[in-house]
């Protein structure tokens, strides 16, 4: 081998290999650039220039402008009252603009000689951008990503609907339609409509409807949509007007959503009038058919138990004004209506409903109307039997059983029912709250009696109702506030009730002065300021005397209300003298005593045992516990 290395065949041998190893060219190898070579470099090449060809800045401009410029289209299209496939168009033309503005930023360049193909990178350039610091090249990448995540939520929107059918809502009120004929009698026609749509929407599930009470208490005012809207806590008002010319009528709808104002859809119906319930159900078959696809979880709705006879129609609707009232001559007229709506049409299952309600609400205000309650019962059984989906049957028949029956299981299960069948009803949350609370199941009660508030929020008797059940758990501010709400709504029928639970609420003697006066003033009793005596004493014991003879000189108060006054004030003997009177006539609203605080004087009364026992509810109710109290 030495010999070989040294002579003139090892020479040729050597620099033979020299040259063959000049023609490969293979790099030495440099620790400095090892990661040039790694197997993650194609990818950070690739990663590079897709930065420096402005890709990534594309897809985060893009995708943000063609996100605002879809959502701009889905508010102002439908406010313009333009075709709604016009937003599902744009949404599309954006959705496929995306990829091909990213190749046209991969192959072109603007520069200030125009626009040109883009150069290949430069030696050495894709490197030195792959090598830039986190804090240089992340923002960018995430831009990037975040314009591909607003067209890929476009994409989904489109593909699930909610694109060119507008934005989805999950409540509305529904207001009385104006009357813009000329005859004033064609106010049925336009009050039956926004009550036939009423009660169609109140059927969707997943929809929150405003109840009848508090949308129809802003007819004939001028009051803005938005102002409505925030009023009943709803996102869209559905509203519009009537006008009867010649031998048509002209039916214009507008769903407007409160936050904006916008005009989410609107519509208008000409119709011939041949036939005005036929017209009613064709027009509002078409208003549900364009609403529908605008309501969450909306699929369909229908109104079961109606009529096809106008005066029986017309009756009924006077009817059911009447009993929101709660007033007891206009409860007569009430009955007397519903009465004249069955006899006009037999099968009119709603009629019977109304009826029956009217009935129950006249004899729990009024003893001589007890008579009336078999009525009121076959009446709601009567309804049950024509519709047995009908949730108006159903709450009719639970309320009459449980303040008449004292079948609290039955009246449970019925009012558990309608609720099921149209959660929507407030009626039914209010009287099932009602009576959870009053037998002793307070929470679950509140939970019903606030669902009432929130869809009847104009309602005086449901502010009260769910005052109680506050009161009840112990939260005497929030009891005091809605009491004073119901008040505002109703000062007939609630402003009493601050002056007798003054105690009870924590009242001042100056605050319950104030609200004798005002009871007084509502009441338009003779010297409203006298009555502040009343209210001081029944806080303040030493008032007591003097109270007791003032009321004494009043000959005008109802039995009631006398009764509620001296309870107050502390005549026991007074108290439990006119509760056995209630006790011998039945009652309807005699089970409420379990409950009410306002008895707890009485509570260890042998005769007032003697009648929670002979109920069946408890006898008062331990807040701290959360539990009532039963008799052993």
């Amino acid at each position: 081998m030495q010999n070989v290395a040294a002579g003139g065949e090892g020479s040729e041998w050597v620099a033979a290999r020299g040259r063959l190893v000049r023609q490969v060219a293979l790099p030495r190898y440099d620790p400095r650039h090892a990661h040039e070579t790694s197997p993650g470099m194609g990818m950070k090449r690739f990663l590079a220039d897709l930065k420096r060809r402005q890709v990534f800045k594309i897809a985060a401009m893009y995708g943000a402008a063609g996100f605002v410029v879809v959502e701009a289209a889905d508010v102002f299209v439908p406010a313009l009252r333009l075709p709604a496939a016009l937003t599902t168009a744009i949404a599309l033309l954006v959705i496929l603009g995306f990829p091909i503005a990213l190749v046209i930023a991969w192959a072109f360049e603007l520069t200030p000689e125009g626009v040109r193909r883009t150069d290949e990178a430069k030696p050495g350039e894709l490197e030195a951008i792959a090598a830039e610091k986190a804090s240089r090249r992340w923002p960018i990448g995430l831009a990037a990503l975040v314009g591909i995540g607003l067209i890929s939520l476009t994409g989904w929107w489109l593909v699930n609907g909610q694109i060119g059918e507008g934005r989805s809502y999950r409540s509305i009120a529904v207001l009385p339609l104006a009357n813009l004929s000329d005859s004033a009698e064609f106010d049925f026609f336009a009050d039956g409509l926004a009550e036939e749509l009423l009660n169609a929407l109140a059927g969707v599930d997943s929809l929150r409807v405003a109840a009848r009470t508090s949308s129809f208490a802003f007819k004939g005012k001028d009051v803005d949509v938005r102002a409505i809207a925030d009023s009943l806590g709803v996102e869209t008002v559905l509203e519009g007007s009537v006008r009867r010319s010649s031998d048509r009528v002209r039916v214009t709808l507008q769903l407007i959503e409160a936050e904006g104002g916008f005009h989410v859809w609107s519509e208008q119906y000409d119709r011939p009038l041949d036939d005005l319930l036929a017209l009613q159900d064709d027009i509002a078959g078409a208003v549900m058919s364009a609403l529908l696809p605008r309501l969450r979880g909306a699929n369909e709705a229908h109104v079961v138990g109606g009529t096809m006879d106008v005066e029986a129609y017309d009756s009924y609707l006077v009817g059911r004004q009447k009993w929101h009232t709660r007033e007891i001559p206009l409860l007569r007229e009430a009955v007397e209506h519903f009465r004249f709506a069955v006899a006009r049409d037999s099968d009119f299952a709603l009629g019977w409903s109304g009826l029956a309600d009217a009935i129950d609400a006249l004899a729990w205000r009024e003893s001589a109307a007890l008579d009336l309650v078999p009525e009121g019962r076959a009446a709601a059984m009567r309804a049950l039997v024509l519709e047995p989906e009908l949730a108006e049957a159903w709450a009719s028949l639970g309320v009459i059983e449980a303040e008449f029956a004292r079948d609290f299981v039955i009246g449970e299960h019925a009012l558990r029912r309608a609720v099921e069948l149209k959660p929507s009803y407030a009626h039914a949350q209010q009287q099932l709250g009602g009576l959870l609370r009053n037998t002793g199941k307070v929470d679950e009660a509140l939970v019903h009696l606030e669902a009432a508030v929130r869809l009847d929020p104009l309602s005086a008797l449901i502010h009260s109702g769910y005052a109680l059940g506050l009161l009840l758990r112990g939260d005497t501010a929030a009891a005091a506030e809605h009491w004073r709400r119901a008040a505002e709504i109703s000062p007939q029928t609630v402003a009493r009730d601050l002056v007798w639970r003054a105690a009870q609420l924590g009242f001042s003697p100056e605050e319950a002065a104030e609200a004798a006066e005002r009871w007084a003033t509502v009441e338009g009793f003779d010297d409203p300021a006298a009555w502040r005596l009343v209210g001081r004493a029944m806080v303040e014991p030493s008032e007591r005397p003097a109270a007791f003879a003032f009321l004494a000189s009043r000959q005008n108060l109802s039995d009631f209300t006398r009764h509620k006054l001296e309870l107050g004030l502390g005549d026991h003997e007074a108290a439990i003298r006119y509760l056995q009177g209630e006790q011998l006539v039945e009652s309807g609203s005699l089970y409420r005593i379990g409950m009410d605080p306002e008895y707890d004087p009485l509570r260890d009364d042998p005769r007032f045992v003697a009648m929670v026992r002979g109920l069946g509810v408890p006898n008062g109710y331990d807040a701290e516990a959360g539990a009532p109290i039963w008799l052993p």
